[in-house]
């Protein structure tokens, strides 16, 4: 099977994509209203992000496609929205099933 770090770059550069909470609700991760982020998304724009990739450091960014000044972000409180700062700033750490998770580099 083919997976990591070339595999992600062809795969995902530029992709929508919806990430599943597994912590809350079980549904989305979404941006709400408030500009918050929660795991009550269905699968419209709200819990829709575009990735960004670094081509320089490898590192993506996910934009929020109802509201594209918004990024994910994950600060010391956890995962927050910001606007594209460093908390914004994801790496990717690749796994052998293909699933991809974030940390703030």
């Amino acid at each position: 099977a083919e997976y990591g770090k070339q595999w992600y770059q062809r795969r995902v550069r530029g992709a929508r994509v919806q990430l599943q909470s597994l912590h809350e609700h079980e549904g989305t991760v979404r941006v709400n209203g408030d500009d918050e982020v929660d795991g009550c998304g269905g699968g419209g724009s709200w819990a829709t992000y575009t990735v960004i990739y670094n081509e320089q450091d490898g590192t993506v960014k996910l934009q929020n496609e109802n509201k594209p000044e918004r990024f994910l972000a994950i600060k010391k409180h956890g995962l927050t929205t910001g606007a594209g700062g460093r908390y914004c700033s994801f790496r990717p750490n690749y796994h052998k099933d293909g699933t991809v998770s974030f940390y703030v580099h």
